[in-house]
């Protein structure tokens, strides 16, 4: 990550068909917010924005910006997925970053189940 502002996104392909109930975000070298998106759906899955310094530099995800839900979200391997990461690399620091974040996905096999479902059982 060279000066600047950059935007950087790359396809995900899931190979199983998942119910997402907990995904931890992780980053470094300046990440300002990673995201997750169900391109085939047009709809954003996870948006997390870190706590950053004064200067904009990236300091940690806090506990409440872990993703945590008994319901989850169903992915599947039919779908076209996107994760975005944007960073801000400081003009006036001129080492170059690599760049990283992702989230960590915890899942179970198969479509979540409809919410009634759920309470039911």
């Amino acid at each position: 990550i060279k000066p600047g502002v950059h935007v950087l996104s790359a396809p995900v392909k899931f190979r199983m068909d998942g119910c997402v109930k907990f995904a931890y975000p992780h980053g470094h070298d300046e990440l300002l917010l990673i995201a997750l998106e169900d391109k085939t759906l047009k709809r954003t899955l996870l948006r997390t924005v870190p706590d950053v310094a004064q200067d904009g530099r990236f300091l940690a995800f806090q506990p409440h910006q872990v993703y945590r839900d008994p319901q989850g979200f169903s992915v599947d391997t039919n779908h076209d997925y996107e994760m975005t990461m944007v960073y801000h690399h400081l003009l006036h620091v001129s080492d170059i970053q690599h760049g990283m974040g992702n989230y960590l996905l915890y899942m179970t096999p198969g479509s979540c189940q409809p919410e009634a479902q759920t309470a039911a059982n």
